[in-house]
């Protein structure tokens, strides 16, 4: 992260201190944030409390969003996050490393809960169960990963899959709901 950059982001985090948001960023050496990327971090811990972690030489692109939610993102080394993307922190999210996030992605660590049909949705609050995505996973662009998820190591998610249950590791998936594409080949 350039000087400049830092400078900004260590600002804007000292005015959210003086209105008692509770907030943690851990950004390690290499990382690059996109000026409009890290607005987008600034402004969502101004709503939420909450934790974020971005591990060694990660790259979060223009316009992508880390929202914690009063939860945890934690960006494994290696990993980038493309324009337009949003990952959210409500029950966890815990990605490894080397791992690829595709344009317009959405990742939620949470679901509302519905059962009370005479009440609202928006107040019978969340479950949160988190969502796990190991080392080295290339996620297309367009997906949506819900709570509960686990993908294993080396999965390929296609663009556009919904990801509605775990992902077996070096696996290729695709779809809504995403199914079972292939087994990746790693004789080759």
């Amino acid at each position: 992260m350039s000087i400049r950059l830092i400078k900004h982001v260590k600002r804007s985090f000292r005015q959210l201190g003086r209105r008692g948001y509770r907030y943690y960023l851990n950004a390690h050496d290499g990382v690059s944030i996109s000026r409009s990327a890290t607005v987008a971090v600034r402004s969502s811990l101004a709503v939420e409390q909450g934790q974020i972690d971005i591990g060694n030489s990660c790259h979060v692109y223009a316009d992508a969003k880390i929202l914690p939610c009063g939860g945890r993102v934690s960006l494994g080394a290696y990993s980038t996050l493309d324009p337009y993307s949003i990952l959210y922190g409500h029950g966890g999210l815990d990605i490894g490393k080397g791992v690829r996030i595709g344009s317009h992605s959405t990742i939620v660590p949470a679901n509302p809960v519905f059962s009370d049909p005479d009440e609202f949705i928006h107040t019978q609050g969340l479950t949160t169960e988190g969502i796990v995505i190991e080392d080295d996973v290339w996620i297309g662009s367009g997906c949506r990963i819900v709570d509960g998820v686990q993908i294993g190591n080396g999965a390929v998610i296609a663009a556009g899959s919904v990801v509605t249950e775990s992902v077996s590791p070096n696996t290729i998936v695709g779809g809504n709901p995403a199914t079972l594409i292939k087994q990746r080949d790693l004789s080759e």
